[in-house]
């Protein structure tokens, strides 16, 4: 089944969402490990004793990174997981490109296809009468 482009865009939306609302919450666990160790450092005066508190500097290091990754990066993300649907249908088994096939089956392999396949496509406009193509050749001079 190929997907409609409104669906992909609606997936599309909630995979952003999900990776920005997963972005806030490593950056919550980075400022709170950030604060559980500016709080200890300052109350026992060892604030920057790195060996000491180098788990939480490291981990709260690397939750910052991939929240702010989260935050960041959300769109690019969500287009690389969620795709559009290629503009002609292609056989899911041999990927042979299908335009507007009259058969249920594909004529390379023989797979059965669904009546998608063999329905026009929605993202190829109709053809133009040839009344309409021979006056825009004339009215651009060719």
């Amino acid at each position: 089944m190929i997907p409609r482009p409104s669906e992909v865009i609606r997936v599309r939306f909630w995979a952003a969402a999900i990776t920005r609302v997963l972005g806030l919450g490593f950056l919550l666990l980075a400022l709170i490990l950030y604060a559980s160790w500016w709080i200890e450092g300052i109350s026992d005066g060892d604030l920057l004793n790195f060996s000491y508190y180098s788990g939480r500097i490291i981990i709260g290091t690397m939750m910052l990174g991939m929240g702010l990754a989260g935050l960041l990066m959300a769109n690019p993300l969500a287009r690389l997981v969620v795709r559009l649907p290629p503009r002609d249908p292609q056989c899911p088994s041999c990927g042979y490109t299908i335009v507007r096939s009259s058969s249920e089956r594909c004529p390379e392999c023989g797979l059965d296809l669904d009546r998608e396949f063999s329905a026009p496509s929605p993202m190829q406009p109709p053809p133009l009468p040839v009344e309409a193509v021979s006056e825009e050749m004339h009215i651009r001079g060719g």
